[in-house]
């Protein structure tokens, strides 16, 4: 049975992998930063790659701006169809290297060695579940080990576009469908229908107005660009998805969750069914606390520097001093 991930346990001793299509969404940047901020980051996996690893030298780029030279950078699969779902093009300057890895037999090695250092290991997915359907074909006895939190998905009666699957798992529907289904798994999803419904970045928004400062720090910037695109070619707005996420894998108290019972179709559309299987799904968000949260947390690292400062996992709803 899928089963909960414990805070206690994810909060800040267990390791941390991340996997996303880093380039798209402007708000999986943001939540790797602060992951890279506030989290034991080991591992960064992309989906959706193309042209030999440009996610992946986004990415590197990035947490080198944040100081976080150590974490590994493996790149996905090129998919062919990478380009539709980039927005990125020049945020990485001339020549940064492209990292030497490929997926999947150095992601199985990273992953065991990351593994070493604790029984569990945190699997934060923002993007689709590819890379980590493979690991889990190649290596299940590594999978089990993983606390998985998912973004995107749900019950369609609970979406907003009950007739459309969101797009994490539209992209990979038989990599969702393995990694939501498994017994073996434990894994927790933010839906669609609780990530349609938070914080909005807009280019009026004070988030964005100090990622955007000409007197914003290096890692600011890309995420900044990142929001400039998306703001010009795709929509006003991007929800933070992909940091609620962030917040649900580390523990942190804005999201809910419950058991419900689902059946997942071929194309990775859930369905509620009293007859399916039990996932722990986000159920509600608080969603003032968590906006207070992220603003506050990108104010004090712009204001203090980014360095790794685990103390940003100790705020309670109400108090936002670290």
């Amino acid at each position: 049975m899928s089963g909960p991930v414990s805070a206690s346990a994810a909060v800040s001793r267990l390791p941390v992998c991340v996997c996303l299509d880093a380039g798209y969404t402007p708000a999986s940047l943001l939540a790797l930063a602060l992951a890279a901020a506030m989290l034991p980051l080991r591992l960064v996996v992309t989906s959706g790659e193309f042209g030999g690893g440009v996610r992946a030298r986004l990415v590197q780029d990035l947490l080198h701006r944040c100081g976080r030279t150590g974490v590994v950078v493996v790149p996905g699969a090129d998919t062919g169809d990478g380009r539709d779902r980039w927005l990125a093009d020049g945020s990485t300057p001339a020549g940064f290297p492209l990292p030497s890895m490929s997926a999947v037999g150095p992601l199985r090695d990273t992953v065991a060695t990351v593994l070493r250092e604790q029984e569990r290991a945190v699997w934060l997915a923002l993007g689709p579940l590819t890379g980590l359907a493979a690991l889990h074909r190649q290596a299940p006895e590594l999978t089990r080990r993983l606390d998985i939190t998912v973004t995107g998905g749900g019950p369609a009666d609970r979406l907003r576009h009950p007739r459309l699957v969101p797009d994490n798992p539209r992209l990979d529907p038989a990599a969702a469908t393995t990694v939501w289904t498994d017994p073996d798994l434990t894994v927790q999803v933010v839906t669609s229908n609780i990530t349609d419904t938070v914080l909005t970045v807009t280019a009026g928004s004070p988030l964005y107005r100090m990622l955007a400062a000409p007197e914003a720090p290096p890692w600011a910037q890309p995420i900044a660009a990142g929001y400039r695109r998306w703001f010009a070619e795709e929509l006003p707005g991007d929800p933070a998805a992909a940091v609620l996420a962030l917040t649900a894998a580390a523990g942190l108290p804005f999201t809910t969750f419950g058991t419900v019972a689902v059946t997942v179709d071929t194309d990775a559309r859930m369905r509620t069914d009293p007859a399916g299987i039990p996932l722990r799904l986000s159920t509600g968000v608080d969603r003032q606390a968590f906006g207070d949260w992220v603003t506050a947390a990108v104010t004090h690292l712009l204001a203090t520097g980014m360095y790794y400062q685990p103390s940003l996992l100790t705020t309670s709803r109400t108090s936002r001093r670290w």
